[in-house]
């Protein structure tokens, strides 16, 4: 489930092993890792400018490597709407 909001309002982000994460992998489904957050970026796919293929190709997975020739604000947006939990260490 999504949760949004970012990292305001105070309450930890709930966390996630990579196996869970990986479990959302379809287009109706689709969580993605960035610099050990999980994002819930099903509602997203449609209007990611370079495509739905890749959203979909990537689902599940960490995609820290992609994200960093995206622009500051692309993140600050991702990290307001998208972002549903962390990491498990």
């Amino acid at each position: 489930s999504r949760g949004g909001g970012g990292d305001s309002g105070g309450g930890a982000l709930p966390t996630y092993t990579l196996d869970e994460v990986a479990r959302h992998n379809t287009r109706a489904d689709c969580w993605m890792i960035v610099d050990h957050r999980v994002y819930d970026v099903t509602t997203f796919i449609d209007a990611h400018r370079g495509g739905t293929t890749c959203m979909v190709s990537n689902a599940g997975q960490d995609v820290s490597y992609h994200v960093q020739f995206h622009s500051p604000e692309m993140m600050r947006l991702l990290k307001q709407y998208y972002l549903v939990g962390r990491v498990a260490a």
